[in-house]
């Protein structure tokens, strides 16, 4: 796996063989329907009980054997490349474009071999496009946030203004729905981005705002009763990001 990964143990045992030695995709069997490597070299091994957790890094080779009635949890963690991250803002970049062609007359067609200042003139024109401080902004906050499967978000019926501001009055807590990705960026503008979506509203909601963001949860008791808080909430709410629960109840 080209990830980071983590082996929970949730029943019976499972041992695990580790290969120390970082591979790549040229050491794999191309015969086999599996990802298995022509060379495999175990230099640990470990068995795992009920409540055991393994860490296993990008590229090392492993394999499992399975005791009776053996259940293990994969999870993985898988930072995006740089190649996908160029790619991703280049969508963004051609969308923001509206699909206009555009040319730029500026840059000129060489005249026999390209010349130092052509290339540097057209890396100024690239950095301009590509490295504007404001699209990267809303470019990154909306990617970090964005949803791989974004129907697990189950909406649940708007609320209006006025039920937040009874809610927030109430003994209820605000909490982050587990799929619910949320941050927010204080630039020029105050961006809050929800699920890939941004948001731009007051930085007073900060003081909350951050609490909810680090713990997934806040008592609706520390957020003042004013127009900006109340709607921000209500977006957060009508987004199925959140949702008001009792101080006893489970998130």
């Amino acid at each position: 796996d080209h990830y980071d990964v983590f082996l929970v143990q949730a029943k019976g045992t499972k041992q695990w063989q580790l290969d120390a030695t970082h591979h790549s995709d040229s050491d794999l069997d191309d015969n086999a329907s599996l990802r298995l490597l022509n060379e495999f070299k175990p230099e640990f091994v470990e068995t795992l009980c009920p409540g055991d957790v393994l860490y296993m890094p990008p590229d090392i080779g492993h394999w499992g054997l399975s005791g009776d009635e053996s259940i293990t949890l994969s999870v993985g963690i898988r930072n995006p490349t740089m190649q996908e991250l160029v790619s991703n803002l280049a969508d963004l970049i051609v969308e923001e474009s509206g699909g206009v062609e555009t040319r730029d007359n500026l840059i000129p067609t060489p005249q026999g071999g390209l010349s130092d200042k052509d290339l540097k003139n057209l890396q100024a024109k690239l950095s301009k496009v590509i490295l504007n401080p404001e699209l990267i902004e809303q470019w990154y906050g909306s990617y970090v946030t964005e949803l791989r499967e974004p129907e697990v978000i189950e909406v649940d019926t708007p609320l209006t203004t006025e039920s937040v501001r009874l809610s927030l009055s109430s003994d209820h807590s605000i909490n982050c729905k587990r799929p619910t990705r949320l941050t927010y960026f204080n630039g020029k503008t105050f961006s809050v981005f929800i699920n890939g979506e941004v948001f731009e509203c007051d930085p007073l909601v900060i003081p909350w705002l951050e609490q909810l963001c680090i713990h997934r949860t806040d008592l609706c008791k520390n957020v003042p009763e004013k127009k900006y808080n109340i709607e921000l909430l209500q977006t957060l709410i009508n987004y199925g990001a959140v949702e008001f629960s009792k101080e006893d109840e489970d998130g």
